[in-house]
């Protein structure tokens, strides 16, 4: 343990305004709707299946996806229970570097703003800042898009929604989960898949942990989690066993704002109950996105009646316009200036 930001603060204060993913242990096994089910929300589909181990026995000794360049520098999310939109984050975040070879930052504060009531459905009258469930941000983003940071940045406080901020074009199709309290599926799901968003119960200690390999008593018999973050690694050392973990408490908490938790004891402070993993679709390219569809029309077989009818099911003011000119300036106007039409050079492109 050492002093940091946080020394001063009582365990009850850090429960309240540092985490945000309060849940207990019931229905841990059933809560993801139906393994291998599809969920219909807005006309969207939105698949959530269990990640099925591959290889197993074979994972290597050490995996940092930090070291890889898969993850952004740690961020803080200051007095706001807001840690469930980090997690969330930072998984979609790493994902899309994998796929893509792209690391780019993405706006927690959109979900904060934007999801109110999304994070607790039963509890529609919370704020992004007084917690929220992690697999329902992955989901509402998939629904809704994921403004970039820069054009959306974080406040550490709930404000209005601006759903008119421009969106990557990079959207989650699904989510994996990983079996409740299975760390050597948990292992394999990173190795395979890359970062998952986790929760974990927060003892007495946590808040003051500095360095070494984190193992607390008290996490024995935990029955709820507390805080969201972001698995990024495991490995050794000095022939003890450690998962690597991406906080969002700033540098000054922990490891340069990382955690290493004990991987001797199977789900320890139930690191390994709630990870889940955003599934990624590959971009539109060559065509727009409307209502989660992608659009595409070729400057060669471009008919604007036949465009009408194809989108006349995802927007209606996009399907009543006739000329060229305008469709392009709605389209850049309502879905972000990274979306072109028009075939041929002018592709969809992502926005920097």
């Amino acid at each position: 343990m050492g002093v940091n930001e946080y020394s001063d603060l009582t365990y009850e204060e850090v429960i309240d305004s540092l985490t945000g993913d309060i849940r207990d242990l019931t229905g841990d096994i059933s809560d993801l709707m139906g393994a291998n089910e599809t969920d219909v929300t807005g006309g969207l589909r939105f698949a959530e299946t269990w990640y099925t181990p591959k290889d197993v026995g074979k994972e290597p000794k050490f995996m940092d996806y930090v070291k890889e360049g898969a993850v952004n520098p740690i961020r803080h999310q200051g007095a706001c229970g807001s840690c469930w939109a980090f997690s969330a984050i930072a998984s979609i975040e790493s994902q899309i570097f994998i796929q893509k070879g792209k690391l780019i930052q993405l706006s927690e504060q959109y979900l904060v703003d934007c999801s109110k009531g999304v994070g607790f459905p039963n509890e529609p009258g919370r704020t992004g800042c007084e917690g929220g469930w992690k697999n329902n941000a992955i989901r509402y983003v998939s629904n809704n898009g994921i403004a970039y940071s820069a054009n959306y940045p974080y406040t550490a406080k709930g404000g209005t929604c601006n759903q008119g901020a421009q969106k990557t074009l990079y959207r989650i199709k699904g989510m994996q989960r990983v079996r409740p309290g299975k760390d050597s599926e948990q292992m394999n799901a990173l190795v395979h898949r890359g970062p998952i968003a986790v929760s974990m119960f927060i003892s007495e200690n946590f808040h003051e942990y500095k360095k070494g390999i984190f193992e607390d008593n008290k996490c024995q018999g935990a029955a709820r989690t507390h805080h969201a973050m972001a698995l990024v690694g495991y490995g050794e050392e000095n022939g003890k066993k450690y998962w690597l973990i991406r906080n969002s408490w700033g540098e000054s908490w922990g490891w340069n704002g990382y955690m290493k938790l004990c991987r001797e004891i199977n789900n320890h402070c139930l690191i390994s109950i709630r990870p889940y993993i955003p599934v990624l679709e590959v971009p539109c390219s060559g065509g727009v996105i409307i209502g989660g569809q992608c659009l595409v029309f070729s400057q060669e077989a471009l008919n604007w009646g036949q465009a009408k009818t194809a989108c006349e099911n995802r927007d209606q003011t996009l399907a009543s316009l006739i000329n060229p000119k305008a469709v392009l300036d709605y389209v850049k106007a309502t879905y972000g200036n990274e979306t072109f039409l028009l075939g041929g050079s002018d592709a969809a492109k992502e926005g920097e």
